[in-house]
């Protein structure tokens, strides 16, 4: 086998490793997500991004001083 062939070869088999623990991420996800409801996910979506402002806010006005 060429040295070409034997790269993508192994280009090809960790593509498929790394799919393979994607979409074993993704199922252990989406079954813990299962435990919360869509306004609990909303409350702490908009609890982050109050957090994420307040703090950017935050780092601006310490910036310009």
């Amino acid at each position: 086998m060429s040295h070409d062939k034997t790269i993508l070869l192994l280009d090809n088999i960790q593509e498929q490793e790394l799919l393979s623990h994607f979409e074993r991420l993704a199922a252990i996800t989406a079954a813990h997500n299962k435990a919360y409801s869509e306004a609990e996910i909303a409350a702490d979506i908009a609890a982050a991004l109050a957090e994420v402002r307040a703090n950017a806010a935050r780092l601006l006005d310490e910036d310009s001083d």
